[in-house]
């Protein structure tokens, strides 16, 4: 009996070992396929030129990171509100073309001055796309069956959950800002900048 005893101890304690080592691998794959969308990303966007930041007027900022966007948009955008998260990921994340994201950051702002205001007139959707923004107002049902949770992010001031189905597509679509419309503030709330997030298509 001891000597099962003894065996049985050992193959706990191996099957502990395995679950660990299970963990660690999921943490180290999640982490490979971001750095793997991070240098898709980077190849896909790269032009080999100095000519990445389009605009030139002596007026428009000039941006070396996202992580500066978003401190930027903090200060000089009133109709937008970061959440922790779309800042962690601001910071960790690199793009050829920041300012495009100040741009789009730019006229969604400008999206909820005017619906501050009074009704659009047309989808919001519409209005940005006159303007030249790619809003996709939600995601597919396969892909949030699947993937839901990775869109859902927490807001800081009420320590909710807040799903955002609602994103803009940049830097030839692989690029996502996930966003939701808060109708008592009229504002945009922000949850994730970064490569776009997993779909039920890749």
């Amino acid at each position: 009996l001891d000597e099962y005893l003894a065996e049985f101890d050992r193959d706990e304690k191996r099957i502990k070992e395995l679950e660990d080592q299970l963990v660690e691998s999921e943490t180290e794959k999640e982490h490979l396929r971001r750095k793997v969308e991070e240098l898709n990303f980077a190849l896909a966007n790269y032009n080999g030129s100095t000519e990445i930041e389009d605009g030139s007027d002596d007026f428009s900022p000039h941006f070396s990171s996202i992580a500066q966007v978003v401190q930027r948009a903090k200060t000089e955008l009133n109709r937008v509100r970061f959440l922790s998260n779309a800042i962690k990921e601001a910071g960790n994340f690199h793009c050829p073309r920041p300012k495009e994201i100040y741009r789009a950051l730019e006229a969604i702002n400008d999206c909820a001055e005017q619906r501050s205001i009074g009704p659009l007139g047309m989808s919001v959707e519409a209005w940005l796309k006159e303007r030249g923004i790619s809003y996709v107002p939600r995601e597919s049902e396969t892909t949030m069956g699947m993937y839901g949770e990775s869109r859902s992010f927490v807001d800081d001031r009420s320590g909710k959950k807040i799903v955002m189905e609602p994103h803009i597509r940049l830097n030839g679509n692989n690029l996502r800002i996930h966003l939701r419309w808060d109708e008592d503030n009229s504002e945009w709330l922000i949850g994730y900048i970064g490569p776009h997030l997993l779909t039920a298509s890749g």
